[in-house]
């Protein structure tokens, strides 16, 4: 089973361009909020399209996974095995005049997160929370919804009976 990644970016700018983003990258069947990793690097024409080709040009090997859209200015997604940085660069620098901050977590809640912030299709500032910490449990506990006191009195727990 794959190690799942809750993803949030969150979008600032004028709302009209926000719109347009929003459209731009929504799955066809589906509602504003989602994003279809296709509609950001595109599938080339003539190649034959594996997990390799996913793996080098979207830095997954596979698209991502709708959640509920709970924001009106914000895409939520889950990918498998690792966070979308490379999609979100990609898509900051086809929409440079929305600005953008990236979230992600791993769902075992405090082993990976991390932040990056677009401005002007430029990533100005990069965090990657170190694993265990306080601040990769809330990041990870508040994207995934999950009061993060729990989830270290269970960490705590597990590591008595080890």
């Amino acid at each position: 089973m794959a190690d799942l990644y809750m993803n949030r970016i969150l979008l600032c700018g004028e709302q009209d361009k926000i719109d347009a983003l929003l459209e731009a990258v929504r799955y066809d069947t589906m509602q504003r909020g989602t994003i279809d990793f296709c509609k950001v690097i595109p599938f080339p024409r003539d190649e034959e399209i594996t997990q390799d080709w996913r793996g080098q040009y979207w830095g997954l090997d596979r698209n991502s996974i709708p959640w509920e859209w709970t924001e009106e200015n914000a895409i939520l997604f889950q990918t498998a095995w690792g966070n979308a940085a490379g999609i979100v660069q990609a898509l900051a620098g086809r929409f440079q005049d929305v600005e953008m901050e990236y979230q992600w977590a791993s769902e075992r809640i405090g082993e990976s997160a991390g932040l990056m912030q677009f401005i002007e299709g430029c990533c100005v500032a990069e965090v990657f929370r170190d694993a265990g910490s306080l601040a990769a449990i809330e990041q990870a506990a508040w994207l995934w919804g999950v009061d993060e006191q729990e989830e270290m009195e269970y960490d705590t727990d597990i590591r008595t009976q080890l």
